[in-house]
């Protein structure tokens, strides 16, 4: 009798796991589709607080990072945004997005070696980097090295 009672309590427990982890994600994706829609609303605060809130439920996951590092760039917070940007690097050092949004605020900070060398790793992790602003941004690395 007490193995039943065991048994139904695990299956109980376990069901209720899966269930709250199918919530929270459920929530984590609501959170993340209601950030962007407030970013491309020029809403910036709104969807820093949104993708704040993922982060919470999912600090492990870097798409949130780039997601808020890109409304903090809107905002004009280069570092935070770099800040952010760089999290997201930690916890996926392949993130292709995140090196291509850092590089257009390291060129927003007239850092053109940062913007180029982060371009480039875009390119090399499968980014199709534009060939126009590839050009651009390796030519104003190269005046400022001189």
């Amino acid at each position: 009798m007490t193995k039943r009672v065991v048994l139904v309590f695990l299956i109980i427990f376990l069901g209720g796991l899966s269930l709250s982890d199918t919530v929270a994600g459920e929530n984590f994706q609501a959170l993340i589709e209601q950030g962007v829609a407030a970013c491309n609303q020029g809403r910036f605060d709104e969807a820093i607080a949104k993708f704040d809130q993922a982060i919470r439920l999912k600090p492990e996951v870097p798409a949130p990072y780039v997601y808020r590092g890109r409304a903090k760039y809107a905002k004009g917070l280069n570092r935070e945004a770099i800040a952010d940007l760089n999290e997201a690097l930690k916890i996926n050092p392949n993130f292709a997005q995140a090196y291509n949004l850092r590089a257009q605020v390291y060129f927003t900070l007239e850092d053109f070696d940062q913007a180029l060398a982060d371009l480039q790793q875009a390119q090399k992790l499968g980014l199709k980097v534009d060939a126009d602003y590839l050009k651009l941004v390796q030519k104003r690395a190269a005046a400022q090295g001189e």
